[in-house]
């Protein structure tokens, strides 16, 4: 990724998964994780209360500088060789912090179980925003 930020506020590291879905892999569902430097991350907690029981819910928003290492999840699925390289589809995980835990689908090892391990700091992406062409402050928007 481009050492740059494009806002000062852009300084947190984090850690990608993106799936590989199992239809694309030979019938079995696959990771690639990849570490990525000056993001925003923030996860803003709201509490609601209904017949006496309290709810927290986070809601999660991944900002990713515009990046030539990102490639759109057509593309990036082909890719023999993944490293450097990330996209952002539904269903991937991010973490904050730069972490390498392994996701293979054995136990201890499942994404359910990395996102256990990391809450609340770890959320699965529920959608995205291409907002790379921005001659300033492209980037890209997930959220969860």
């Amino acid at each position: 990724m481009e050492n740059h930020r494009i806002n000062p506020n852009y300084c947190d590291t984090v850690t990608i998964y993106n799936r590989v879905a199992s239809a694309d892999n030979d019938g079995k569902e696959g990771w690639a994780s990849t570490q990525l430097e000056n993001c925003f991350f923030n996860v803003r907690t709201a509490v609601s209360a209904s017949e006496g029981m309290f709810n927290a819910e986070g809601t999660y928003i991944l900002r990713i500088p515009a990046s030539t290492s990102y490639k759109p999840y057509q593309e990036w699925k082909d890719l023999k060789d993944k490293a450097g390289t990330f996209t952002a589809s539904k269903g991937d995980l991010v973490v904050l912090g730069a972490v390498d835990d392994t996701i293979d689908g054995t136990k201890g090892h499942r994404a359910s179980d990395v996102l256990l391990k990391y809450q609340p700091d770890a959320f699965k992406v529920m959608s995205i925003s291409d907002n790379s062409r921005y001659p300033f402050g492209g980037h890209y928007k997930l959220g969860g």
